[in-house]
């Protein structure tokens, strides 16, 4: 199960054309994705005949949410029912470290019947293996982790102890700086069955008046390029688990 992030409609039809399995759909991939508008799923649905996962995740930065935050949340997982998608994307942590069971617990609950992907938020928590079990026991129905490393392939070691140790309770899904160079060491070494990728490109604009006075955001980002999802690195990765 190949299974590709994307934040537009472009991206989502190169990841389909490129063979995806699945897709998870977020908006600002560049600053690790937050919650997608209702038209992005749409829009998608219209041309990609794939499952849809559904990132819910109001802003970036940490994943300890404020009750407002929580709210919208619940808010938007009552709203995906109605987009008839696949599946949630989500995780909400406390201040030391741990999960926290209780709110999710009432996320969970709203999500059902939707398959639920605990997201990198993972990645954040003081005991992966103890928290693996908390997963679990919230029913959910994977995880998805970088091995709490900056890639899947760093953390490799570590999803291998996750895998082994679920006992196929949970689907462990490496995610994170996966590319057709590292796709078959992660896969063999972690023994798993889904691998989740950006496989993203730098498209530069098109315009050509610039006015180079004028940043719309942070000054560290360039405000004439942007990221779309590379079908032909899609494929490479297919055609390497086929």
């Amino acid at each position: 199960m190949i299974e590709v992030c994307v934040d537009s409609v472009q991206s989502a039809i190169r990841a389909y054309e490129g063979g995806a399995d699945r897709l998870e759909v977020c908006s600002n991939l560049v600053i690790g994705g937050t919650t997608p508008p209702i038209a992005l799923i749409r829009g998608i649905k219209k041309h990609v005949n794939l499952p849809l996962n559904i990132l819910v995740r109001p802003r970036h930065g940490d994943f300890y949410y404020s009750d407002y935050e929580h709210e919208d949340m619940k808010e938007y997982i009552r709203m995906l029912h109605d987009e008839h998608v696949h599946g949630v994307v989500m995780g909400l942590l406390k201040t030391d470290g741990t999960i926290d069971i209780e709110r999710m617990q009432v996320l969970t609950e709203l999500a059902k019947p939707m398959y639920m992907t605990f997201h990198r938020a993972f990645d954040m928590l003081q005991d992966p293996m103890a928290a693996m079990e908390d997963v679990i026991q919230l029913e959910m129905d994977c995880i998805l982790t970088s091995g709490q490393k900056s890639t899947a392939y760093e953390g490799r070691e570590l999803i291998k102890a996750l895998v082994k140790k679920s006992k196929g309770r949970i689907d462990i899904m490496p995610g994170g700086g996966v590319t057709p160079e590292n796709f078959m060491q992660i896969k063999a070494i972690c023994q798993v069955n889904y691998i989740h990728l950006s496989a993203k490109k730098e498209i530069r604009s098109k315009m050509r008046y610039r006015n180079d006075m004028v940043n719309m955001g942070q000054t560290c980002v360039d405000e004439f390029s942007y990221f779309e999802t590379d079908q032909a690195v899609v494929r490479m990765v297919k055609n390497l688990d086929s």
